[in-house]
């Protein structure tokens, strides 16, 4: 009897953990040139999803506030672009700032980066941000160095990391649940030069397997113990990618004017969320994708002819004819 409990246990065990875990991959969670995601961003949060473990449930859904886009362009169209000569794409934040990455099949590597309030860091040795493949309790040690400079001073840094995936399982976002998440941590120590004081943070990102990047994150800044700073993002429901095929779901047509039409479009049915339209000739070629966030398309690149829209807001595929002339 005792055996055959013994059995049962472990057979519960590992189905539980082959089913639940996931792992990290740079062909699968790294974004490419031309992507772009867009983030609901909370300052200071109130929830707490610090808990780790297999089998956890991390809750967003009380995230609320602005929106937040990262969009990935060749380092050849930067602002800096001699700068950083291990880059292979950046980071555009919106009118922010930029982020160097140099992004590999094993690793995904911080080089620096531009805000437009006149701060810059410059990496001596380079910042690992994610290594792969990474799966559940992998752990991963790393050094770092830089200078940064704000408002003419310049500072050198030094620092240490850990990367480690500290969690496993579902996570609760404003519009609904994801399954099978990895939840990966890294802490970070660091000083500069000649300043008083040790800092750290605390970076976790949420990952599935098939969105080219995190779909959750929370950071965590410290200064000499004391919370300096919080803020936690969620993936717009636009951008989620939740399987390895684009879900076929009942349509509904989209509401469109003028059409036909030859410079703009106004879509009429989108709610307060972004959608990702994309734009099909008729031979099924994907001639235009934009995320839309306030209603209004330029089409006026399109050569004259008939195309197919889509896009897909509320779990609904939405499709509809537009005419360019």
């Amino acid at each position: 009897m005792k055996k055959f409990y013994f059995f049962c246990l472990f057979f519960t065990v590992l189905s539980t953990n082959l089913m639940s875990q996931i792992t990290v991959t740079s062909t699968a969670n790294t974004p490419q040139i031309g992507d772009s995601f867009t983030y609901y961003r909370m300052l200071s949060p109130t929830f707490d999803v610090r808990n780790n473990g297999a089998n956890q449930t991390w809750d967003f859904s009380s995230l609320t506030g602005a929106l937040d886009t990262f969009s990935y362009i060749d380092v050849a169209n930067s602002t800096d672009p001699n700068s950083f000569p291990n880059a292979t794409m950046v980071a555009k934040l919106g009118n922010n700032g930029e982020n160097y990455y140099e992004a590999t099949a094993t690793e995904l590597s911080y080089w620096g980066g531009i805000t437009f309030n006149q701060r810059r860091t410059d990496m001596t040795d380079k910042r690992e941000v994610m290594v792969f493949p990474i799966t559940y309790n992998d752990v991963f040690n790393n050094t770092y160095a830089a200078v940064v400079t704000a408002n003419g001073l310049a500072l050198n840094l030094t620092g240490t990391s850990q990367i480690k995936a500290t969690g496993f399982g579902d996570l609760i976002t404003p519009y609904g649940t994801v399954h099978n998440v990895l939840k990966i941590e890294t802490v970070s120590n660091y000083s500069y030069t000649g300043v008083p004081g040790n800092y750290s943070d605390t970076i976790s990102l949420w990952y599935n397997a098939y969105t080219r990047t995190f779909i959750a994150s929370t950071s965590y800044g410290y200064a000499n113990g004391n919370l300096s700073i919080s803020k936690a993002l969620c993936i717009t429901q636009a951008d989620l990618v939740t399987s390895n095929t684009e879900p076929v779901i009942a349509g509904k047509p989209i509401s469109v004017f003028p059409n036909p039409t030859n410079d703009f479009i106004q879509l009429d049915d989108i709610d307060n969320e972004p959608v990702l339209l994309k734009i099909f000739d008729i031979n099924g070629r994907l001639v235009l994708k934009e995320k839309v966030l306030h209603h209004k398309v330029d089409v006026s690149q399109l050569n004259n002819g008939i195309y197919i829209m889509k896009y897909i807001q509320d779990q609904q595929l939405h499709t509809g004819k537009l005419v360019i002339e």
